[in-house]
């Protein structure tokens, strides 16, 4: 759990694990599978549900809330709140994530891992950051090293120089990437691959 400053015009927001927050609407999806399924914390927990905004309305009340906060960090050791996570995740971005990587021919798992990444920081391979560069995605006939190496680029530059810091500082993201793609690690043969010190793949 962690509260960045990635919300609509740099709102602090809480954030669960590495994509659920509120502002996507995606920490209140977890909390609503967790009460659901009957969760070890479900009585506290829905104290603070009808707190969790979505969209625009993001509460800026739970980011400064440290009960909330301290609550969500032991409720991460449960198992239903864990499989919450993974179901949610599953449903909102690897599913998504390994369509995309088949319908457009890729077949290298570091392209997976760098495709799946952009649609778990944004929701797809952004279409702007696509239209800087020529290459197109195997099914049309590009090459898919070539694909991936340049996405990553461009994605890393505009990361780099994005003016809300959460979204600058994620550029470790690309970095970690771009460091295997220079090391011609596209198998994944020499792991682990460590990403702001936690294990990616």
């Amino acid at each position: 759990m962690t509260v960045l400053g990635d919300g609509k015009g740099g709102r602090r927001q809480v954030t669960l694990g590495i994509q659920f927050d509120e502002a996507s609407g995606d920490l209140g999806r977890v909390l609503d599978l967790y009460l659901e399924n009957g969760g070890r914390y479900v009585r506290m927990l829905s104290d603070y549900r009808r707190k969790v905004n979505t969209g625009d309305r993001v509460s800026t009340v739970l980011a400064k809330n440290d009960s909330f906060k301290a609550l969500l960090k032991r409720a991460g050791s449960d198992p239903v709140m864990q499989e919450a996570q993974d179901t949610i995740f599953a449903a909102e971005t690897w599913d998504p994530a390994q369509r995309w990587f088949d319908e457009n021919g890729f077949t290298l798992p570091l392209s997976m891992l760098v495709i799946a990444d952009s649609f778990l920081q944004s929701g797809s391979m952004l279409q702007f950051l696509r239209n800087r560069f020529r290459e197109g995605p195997p099914a049309k006939g590009g090459r898919e090293k070539v694909f991936i190496t340049d996405y990553t680029y461009v994605r890393n530059n505009w990361l780099s120089g994005h003016p809300n810091r959460a979204i600058h500082n994620s550029a470790y993201r690309t970095r970690c990437y771009l460091a295997q793609i220079n090391s011609e690690n596209w198998n994944l043969d020499s792991l682990p691959i460590v990403m702001n010190g936690v294990r990616v793949a």
